[in-house]
Parts: C-alpha cells; sequence; structure tokens
C-alpha cells in the first residue's frame, strides 16, 4: 500500500508538470491564433485547435469584450484574457505540483510515525514476551572448581578430602548433593543443579560463605540459569577464584527477581577461542 501511495504521488507530480507544458504551448500557440486573426491568414497546421481557441476566447470575451483600432486593424483585449486566463492555468499547476509534494511529504512523515509506533510496540511486546519467558526459567546450575591454597599445598593437604569438606557443607545448607565431582590432583569440579532461581539468594548466601572461609582452598564459582552446559563450561574455563560470576543472560534474569539481595557487577568481555562472552559477577552490597 505505501509503494502504491508513492507511485499515485509521483504520478499527479508528473501529470502536474505535463499539464504545465501544456499550459505554456497553448498560451505560445494561442498568441500565433491571434497573429494569424489579425493578418487574416490560414494556417492549416493550427486548425486542429481552432474549436478549442474559439471556446476559450468567446469565455475571455464574457470577462473582457474591449477593442480598439490601430492602423486599420482591430485588437481584441479577449486575447490577451485569454492568455491570461491560460497564465493562471500554469501557476495553477505549478501550485498543485507544490501541494502535491506537500501533502506526499505529510504522508511520510506519517507514515515514518506509524512505522516507527508499530516497531516500537512490536518490540515492547517481544521484549515483554521474552521477560515473560525467561520468568518462567526457575532452574539453574552452580559449578565450582576448588584447588588448595599455597599454605595447604605446603601442608601436603588432600584436595579431594577438602572438596569433601566443601560438598557436605552445602548439602548440609540445601540438601542437594552434586550432580557430579571430577577429581585430578590439582582441582576438583563440583556441579550442583538447582529449582527455584527466585530464591537464589539463599544459595548465594551458602557460596559467598565459602568463599570467605578460612578453609584452605580457593574456589571459582559459577552460576549459570537454564540448561546451558557449554556456557557453565566456558564460564568454568576463564578461574575465576574467590568470585561468583555468570554469563549476561544469568546477570539479566537475576534483575528480573522481585528481591536481588546482591549487586551485579560486570567484568568485562573475555574471548573465549572464537567466541566472546559478557562476564558479571554477585558482589556484596556496601
Amino acid at each position: 500500500m505505501h509503494e502504491l501511495m508513492l507511485k499515485f504521488f509521483g504520478f499527479l507530480r508528473s501529470f502536474l508538470q505535463f499539464m504545465k507544458i501544456v499550459c505554456l504551448f497553448l498560451i505560445i500557440l494561442l498568441l500565433l491564433y491571434w497573429i494569424q486573426n489579425l493578418t487574416n491568414a490560414q494556417w492549416s497546421w493550427i486548425a486542429f485547435l481552432a474549436p478549442f481557441f474559439d471556446f476559450l476566447l468567446e469565455f475571455a470575451n464574457s470577462i473582457c469584450s474591449l477593442s480598439f483600432d490601430i492602423f486599420g486593424t482591430v485588437f481584441e483585449l479577449k486575447y490577451l484574457s485569454a492568455v491570461i486566463i491560460l497564465t493562471i492555468g500554469f501557476f495553477v499547476m505549478n501550485l498543485l505540483k507544490y501541494l502535491v509534494s506537500f501533502f506526499e511529504g505529510v504522508y511520510k512523515s506519517a507514515h515514518f510515525v506509524c512505522k516507527k509506533t508499530g516497531e516500537a510496540v512490536f518490540n515492547a511486546k517481544l521484549q515483554h514476551d521474552a521477560s515473560k519467558h525467561d520468568k518462567k526459567i526457575k532452574d539453574y546450575s552452580v559449578a565450582i572448581k576448588t584447588q588448595l591454597s599455597q599454605k595447604a599445598v605446603v601442608q601436603k593437604l588432600s584436595i579431594s578430602e577438602q572438596n569433601k569438606l566443601m560438598t557436605d557443607f552445602i548439602f548440609e545448607q540445601t540438601g542437594v548433593k552434586p550432580k557430579e565431582v571430577i577429581p585430578t590432583n590439582l582441582y576438583c569440579y563440583n556441579q550442583y543443579d538447582f529449582y527455584g532461581f527466585e530464591k537464589i539468594d539463599e544459595v548465594i548466601d551458602i557460596l559467598f560463605r565459602i568463599i570467605n572461609s578460612k578453609a584452605p582452598i580457593n574456589a571459582a564459582i559459577c552460576v549459570q540459569v537454564g540448561d546451558k552446559p557449554e556456557q557453565l563450561g566456558k564460564l568454568m574455563t576463564l578461574n575465576n577464584f574467590k568470585k561468583i560470576t555468570m554469563a549476561a543472560d544469568t546477570a539479566y534474569r537475576y534483575k528480573m527477581n522481585k528481591i536481588q539481595k546482591y549487586d551485579i557487577s560486570p567484568m568485562g568481555v573475555f574471548q573465549n577461542g572464537e567466541n566472546t562472552i559478557e562476564i558479571h559477577e554477585f558482589v556484596e552490597k556496601a
């Protein structure tokens, strides 16, 4: 419809421009027709317009029927009136052309406003639907990588034993056992699955107790909303020890919670292979 309206305005402009040319052409021919009648000549090539000119001159004569004689030649002012009528027609066509351009501009502006308004409404609906969908995501995962502190390494403590003490503590506080534990000589990887993201602050409280404890281990903790094991794995490769980190989607989901006990601070954008990942961290409010 929009393209059709633009073509319609273009057609009107072209038509009015053509009519302006026609008016100029008729003025020139009318002057020649006047000369023909003054000289009593007979130009056959102008005869096809004689009926139109005679009608126009009759109308002009009703407006101004004056005439005067100069050296035996009668000059009738109806010809001059007819020229003025055609000249007015030319300027009327020019005015109409400007009006068409004006209304085309009004139409384009209105169409632009309507389009942007429609896009804004559509985007708002998409955002509302996305937020509504995101709020439905209740499950989340917590991955914890533990390694011995420098003092514990000197004391030759066991990473497995220290990690077990941590998992036992988490189980006592939450009733959740790790989904998997991957022990190595250097670190242990633990993953937990939780449900109820609206109450994640209760879990974050426990995780901060782990980070701030005097236990002989350091912990890198990552939180990921939904079922995204690959993204959780990418977070863990960054080894942000003594921090509770998350990707942008988890930070966005946390901000939808009605109660937010912790602040979220951006850490930056990190390169992970060919991909980049935006990292945030939970921080305790001052």
